[in-house]
């Protein structure tokens, strides 16, 4: 109430209030159990409130009172003529202004009955109320303080007592009402604490089912993958896949024959490599005939067959026809058509090498039919998800127990912020258990 405060300077009243200095005792510890904290706060907050309501009471009666005694005041005032016959009559008329203005407030703001205090809010309503009056009176006071110094010099003592009197005692129940705010707002911190803690204990129960939960899962898993890998030790010491894994080793080792008789084809094959590639820019070969010929420049094992036979010597001998016109210019043209030639007559022996290869190849690829080597993958992949399905339960079950552990650790340390706000709001101390 700052505004009041400085208009009672202003007109003298305001004056400090002797501090008290109280000894305070150690306040006895009390163990209780987290469940008795709810009744604990009940018990504080209606036992506060029933204080605080009575304690305004006195006040309101006091407070009452002094405005019964300003009324008072106000009436002798008003039959007072403040010994203004002598003064000049402008003087007289501001002196008479404002004594009828001190004289009309007090009456109107005084003259007041407050309702019974049954309540909080009526504690509340009544301080309003009264601060509202007081500040009035405090204003109307501060406008004519020269008037009441000079003129009404006699009533000015009593009004600097009641208002003080009266603004020592507001303050008394602003203090009141301040600290019951502040036991609210502890005791709503209090509440606010025992549902956190409700809601982790609620997080551990759910979260230690979760974590049977996934438990069971990971030994489901486990049983699961056992019984695969028992099937996969099954087949893979059966007879079949002995074979399997032979015909493998057979059809591995054909890749050295392969590349040797590739080498042997593509060093033929480079030496007219030149002419070959020229003659692709100006022939007038069919679409089949001019991808062939790319091939048998890039990779002539692939299309080295009978099937395609035909077609190769027409298109060797159509590069060699172009070259014995000078219509593909080479560095040395004999040189160049006897290694066409050359690569003609050796057409044979490259596809008779290449067929006895695929036809090799061909059926030791058949023969790995004697193990179904699709129940083994199949068996392996499942193997490979159930691990990694595993090991995502495992990474949420480190997870889960992480935040159960943390919430366990959270606990104590909110209890303890009870403890201390409990300890703020009455007067024992209590250390729960």
């Amino acid at each position: 109430m700052p505004y009041v405060t400085n208009l009672l300077m202003v007109f003298g009243w305001g004056k400090k209030k002797d501090e008290k200095q109280t000894m305070k005792t150690a306040p006895s510890e009390k163990e209780i159990h987290l469940s008795d904290v709810k009744n604990i706060i009940d018990e504080i907050t209606s036992l506060r409130e029933k204080t605080l309501i009575e304690e305004s009471k006195y006040f309101q009666n006091k407070i009452s009172y002094q405005l019964y005694e300003l009324v008072k005041i106000a009436k002798k005032l008003e039959r007072d003529d403040l010994n203004t016959d002598d003064i000049d009559k402008h003087l007289k008329m501001l002196v008479l202004r404002g004594k009828t203005q001190v004289i009309d407030t007090i009456k109107k703001e005084a003259d007041t009955k407050f309702s019974d205090l049954k309540t909080i809010d009526d504690v509340l309503n009544f301080d309003k109320k009264s601060s509202q009056i007081l500040k009035k009176i405090g204003d109307v006071l501060g406008r004519q303080t020269r008037v009441i110094h000079i003129f009404a010099k006699k009533y000015a003592n009593k009004l600097k007592f009641i208002l003080s009197n009266q603004k020592s005692d507001l303050d008394e129940i602003k203090t009141m009402l301040d600290n019951y705010t502040k036991m609210k707002d502890n005791i709503t911190d209090v509440l606010d604490d025992l549902n956190k803690i409700s809601s982790l204990k609620k997080f551990q129960e759910t979260s230690g089912t979760k974590l049977e939960q996934l438990q069971d899962s990971i030994n489901a898993i486990d049983k699961k993958t056992e019984q695969i890998e028992q099937d996969i030790d099954k087949l893979k010491s059966s007879n079949e896949y002995a074979k399997f894994l032979e015909i493998k080793k057979q059809i591995v080792d054909l890749d050295s024959e392969k590349r040797q008789i590739t080498h042997e084809i593509d060093l033929q094959f480079t030496k007219i490599s030149r002419p070959l590639s020229k003659y692709s820019y100006i022939t007038s070969l069919e679409k089949h005939q001019k991808q062939l010929m790319g091939k048998l420049i890039d990779r002539p094992f692939v299309v080295l067959s009978a099937e395609n036979k035909t077609d190769i010597i027409t298109i060797l001998q159509a590069a060699r026809k172009n070259v014995l016109s000078s219509s593909i210019s080479v560095k040395d043209p004999d040189k160049t058509i006897a290694q066409i030639d050359e690569t003609t007559e050796m057409l044979d022996s490259f596809i008779s090498k290449v067929s006895e290869f695929n036809t090799t190849k061909g059926k030791l690829e058949d023969s790995l039919s004697v193990f179904s080597v699709r129940d083994l993958n199949q068996k392996e992949s499942e193997l490979s998800k159930l691990s990694d399905d595993k090991q995502n339960l495992e990474s949420k079950t480190h997870t889960l127990e992480e935040d159960i552990s943390n919430s366990k650790k959270e606990i104590p340390n909110v209890v303890i912020e009870i403890e201390i706000k409990l300890k703020a709001i009455s007067s024992s101390k209590y250390r729960i258990v």
